[in-house]
């Protein structure tokens, strides 16, 4: 089993390599690694902080992301104080990221919502059956980290790291990232559904739609 998983892993590694350099970004491929690693690293991060302030009783709507970022404002008003705040709470220790320049294509997004900045919703449901019947308007939404406009050779990096295929898997929509889908407590909105069947119980990978490469972690299953 060892044997097959370092040959598989030497695979994808091949593809990637290849893949990259087709592409026209700029990112070597130990940068790509290190970024890669960078970004898995802090998503499982705050994925567990969250996941340990439910543990402690915190329902899954007082959660509060205030704090991560100065431009989009994560208030949520069923957070009172700042036990529940994700950032800025004062057991947690988890400070905010702002992402590198160096990772994200800007070519087309640098004035598009979320540019430059992890993205929380709850507007996406990743399936964990074939059919996905449990995804519907607020009952299967997760609540989801993404970090959009990636660079192809970092998404594609993204996905070696974490077993995942390359070329990255691609649903069919990645619904609308905008204000009123970031997550404020409420998660009875229409979700999205990650459609393409290798992403069926991933918690976290890498995705295109359309032209646009995007990093998704679950923060919450629902």
């Amino acid at each position: 089993m060892i044997l097959i998983g370092v040959v598989l892993f030497a695979a994808l590694s091949f593809t990637y390599t290849r893949n990259s350099q087709q592409s026209a970004d700029n990112l070597t491929q130990r940068q790509a690694e290190l970024a890669a690693s960078d970004i898995v690293t802090y998503a499982q991060r705050v994925s567990r902080t969250v996941n340990s302030m439910l543990s402690k009783g915190f329902s899954e709507t007082q959660i509060s992301f205030e704090g991560m970022d100065p431009t989009y404002i994560y208030t949520n008003t069923n957070c009172t104080d700042d036990s529940c705040k994700v950032f800025g709470g004062s057991s947690y220790g988890i400070q905010p990221s702002i992402p590198v320049d160096n990772w994200l294509d800007y070519n087309g997004h640098q004035g598009d919502y979320a540019y430059k900045t992890w993205y929380i919703t709850p507007q996406y449901c990743i399936p964990r059956l074939p059919d996905a019947t449990q995804c519907s308007a607020g009952k299967g939404n997760d609540l989801v980290l993404l970090l959009p406009y990636l660079k192809q050779s970092l998404c594609e990096m993204i996905n070696v790291q974490l077993h995942l295929p390359v070329p990255v898997p691609t649903p069919s929509s990645m619904g609308t990232i905008n204000n009123g889908n970031q997550f404020s407590g409420n998660f009875n909105i229409v979700s999205t559904l990650l459609d393409d069947a290798a992403l069926n119980g991933q918690s976290a990978g890498c995705v295109r739609a359309g032209s646009t490469y995007y990093f998704y972690q679950v923060l919450m299953q629902r």
